[in-house]
């Protein structure tokens, strides 16, 4: 197990992973505390990551390699490699055709695509591609596909408020899945690219509507239900599924 200190008060948290648990502590908690609450609760711990390794989403975080598979939209697409260029990428969210090689680094340019079936990866000898190459595509095709969803949605949320967004920027967060300043900045993880559709849209309606309403009142969750009338059901998604997008 690992311990992470957070600014958390009071209590722990722990965060599932495929290949250890993560114990999220306040600061100032005492080891010896810490490690009480784990031996008091080893056997529902490790209850809790047993069924974790048993979901699909705990799949997407092993190796990537061909065969395995990767998340994303909610979908668990195989990972298929092929020998040469690529021709189209497929954004699957709105089955519009992209050339990726303008949108995201040098690095990664034609070498990755989705379908509604697959996730493929191109290499000019497939047998020999490492999963760090691998997963250093997915990973970036996940903030490519991230960036191309929800900004023009956010966009397109704030209208309908009457708001106008100053900035919108992607970043990995290890804890948060959004945020927004008060001078109008947007901020997504653009690892929620592996959620379910109707849970980004949520998240999108959520930050959008802190443009207005810098808190969590009645008001601003009507704000909220206004853009995403299942914010409820969402919500519980990403509260109960969140943590596993995080590795």
């Amino acid at each position: 197990m690992k311990i992470t200190r957070t600014r958390r008060q009071g209590s722990i948290a722990f965060r599932f992973n495929s290949d250890a648990i993560e114990i999220l502590a306040p600061h100032n908690m005492p080891l010896a505390e810490i490690h009480q609450l784990v031996a008091e609760n080893r056997q529902w711990l490790e209850q809790q990551q047993q069924q974790h390794c048993n979901t699909p989403m705990a799949a997407a975080q092993q190796a990537f390699q061909a065969g395995k598979s990767a998340m994303l939209f909610g979908q668990q697409l195989p990972i298929v490699l092929q020998v040469g260029p690529l021709d189209v990428s497929h954004n699957i969210s709105n089955d519009i055709s992209n050339d990726i090689s303008n949108d995201i680094s040098n690095d990664i340019n034609n070498d990755i695509s989705n379908n509604s079936q697959q996730i493929l990866v191109s290499h000019p000898q497939a047998s020999t591609i490492q999963s760090e190459r691998i997963q250093a595509l997915v990973t970036a095709y996940w903030r490519y596909q991230a960036e191309q969803t929800m900004t023009p949605l956010s966009h397109k949320l704030a209208e309908k408020l009457g708001v106008s967004i100053k900035k919108i920027s992607y970043r990995r967060t290890k804890s948060k899945w959004g945020h927004c300043t008060t001078d109008g900045e947007l901020q997504y993880n653009w690892m929620i690219a592996q959620a379910p559709l109707d849970v980004i849209y949520y998240l999108v309606a959520h930050e959008t509507s802190h443009l207005i309403h810098h808190d969590h009142s009645p008001a601003f969750w009507n704000c909220v239900a206004s853009l995403c009338p299942d914010w409820k059901k969402q919500r519980r998604w990403l509260k109960e599924h969140g943590s596993w997008l995080m590795f």
